[in-house]
């Protein structure tokens, strides 16, 4: 899913926006006879241009009468603002890219349409998609994205560190003390005790794996009402215990880091998604993947990235067509063979478009859904205020898990007390 990648690090992530241009004199975007123009956006984001342009390239074939125009733009800062901004001026394109953890927000701001409406028309259901990729993508009883993809958190290695340590390959009924215990063996340090080949890189400044991390291990950060509470007990020996880790190099410090990457050839183990297959095929020439070690709680990130159209668009029945194609088997086949996503459709799952990228033999299942694990949702789904994801992101970092990092002895209870103030304050 790509999915959960970009809704993470980058809640600020890639941007494809699609907008219809009208058919007479002027309209929106167009001059004269600029009819059902496709005005198409990304971040400066290589696979997503090409995978729009593939799609494109598709619905154009079973949609002659559309004319699209292709344009890549930079849409650079606050993703969710900028919409919501082009929204109060008239300008919000008609249909548009949508990370899982805005969903909420656009439907609050009604920017957004309920797709189910649409579905009767287009012989579609959410039966057809993964539960969790229907549920991302809901407010209430409506539909206000369609996810494209499945993509959870997963746990990738290399081979060739754990032939050097002598040490058995991860399985996919792996516990957390398991992957510890190799993580140990598997990490070399000098005399200095500077860490030259880590771990596990858990990505700590990504709040998709410690939310992960910390449900595993029965810790609270924040409450029912969408507001933070009190860090409890467990969430705190969680906290210390990734501090004692992280000394000792068998967890990456992702905020002290000084080099070392999965990547690089000198990190073990790293916790990723289907979207990374391809930069880690690049990069390394023995790697596979697993599940997500089991936790005291059995859980597993799980998140997806779509489309919605726009409520105050002038070419709504042009842009959901597009969307239904998208979610068609032919476009889903197409985004399939990109490589880079797990399809949401069902009926895909044991599609070789996407199982023998980027090459055959993987673990290809460890992508799939889990029906007994339970989800952890983006970091959104807590929040009353879905927009403000950035700004808690931003204090989950630097306000608290790197400060408690680099804490000595034993954490006060003043010390807690400023972390949850600095969790509650994002997140008012």
């Amino acid at each position: 899913m790509k999915s959960i990648k970009r809704m993470a690090v980058c809640l600020l992530a890639v941007v494809l926006m699609l907008s219809l241009a009208a058919c007479g004199g002027g309209g929106l975007f167009g001059g004269k006879n600029r009819k059902n123009v496709f005005r198409v956006g990304i971040d400066e984001n290589t696979e997503e241009n090409a995978m729009m342009q593939s799609l494109i390239a598709g619905f154009k074939k079973a949609n002659p009468d559309v004319t699209i125009e292709f344009s890549v733009e930079s849409y650079s800062g606050n993703y969710s603002d900028k919409l919501v901004s082009q929204a109060s001026s008239g300008e919000l394109p008609d249909l548009f890219f949508t990370l899982d953890s805005l969903v909420g927000y656009f439907a609050s701001t009604k920017i957004t349409v309920d797709l189910s409406e649409y579905f009767e028309q287009y012989n579609f259901s959410t039966d057809l998609i993964y539960e969790d990729v229907a549920k991302v993508g809901m407010v209430g009883n409506e539909v206000h994205m369609l996810g494209r993809e499945y993509s959870q958190v997963v746990m990738y290695y290399n081979k060739a560190i754990f032939d050097d340590a002598g040490q058995s390959y991860p399985t996919d009924d792996w516990t957390w003390d398991d992957a510890v215990a190799a993580a140990r063996n598997i990490t070399l340090t000098d005399n200095d005790g500077t860490v030259l080949r880590a771990g596990i890189d858990m990505r700590l400044n990504w709040p998709v794996t410690m939310l992960q991390y910390f449900e595993g291990n029965g810790g609270k950060l924040f409450n029912a009402e969408g507001t933070a509470g009190a860090i409890n007990e467990n969430a705190r020996q969680a906290y210390v215990e990734l501090r004692d880790l992280t000394r000792e190099g068998v967890i990456l410090d992702t905020f002290g880091n000084t080099g070392l990457s999965f990547t690089g050839g000198n990190v073990g183990m790293y916790f990723g998604v289907r979207s990374d297959a391809a930069t880690v095929n690049k990069s390394l020439s023995s790697w596979d993947v697993v599940h997500v070690p089991a936790f005291e709680n059995n859980v597993v990130a799980l998140g997806a990235s779509g489309y919605s159209v726009s409520a105050l668009g002038q070419h709504k029945d042009v842009a959901v067509r597009f969307l239904f194609y998208i979610m068609s088997e032919e476009g889903q086949t197409i985004l399939a063979k990109s490589g880079n996503v797990v399809p949401a459709l069902k009926s895909l799952a044991d599609s070789s478009d996407w199982i023998n990228y980027p090459k055959t033999g993987i673990n290809y299942s460890a992508f799939l859904q889990e029906e007994s694990v339970q989800k952890v949702y983006p970091i959104s789904s807590y929040m009353n205020k879905p927009q403000n994801a950035t700004m808690l992101t931003d204090a989950l970092n630097k306000q608290v898990t790197s400060m408690i990092l680099s804490s000595k002895g034993s954490i006060s209870a003043a010390t807690w007390s400023a972390y949850e103030q600095a969790l509650t304050t994002a997140m008012k």
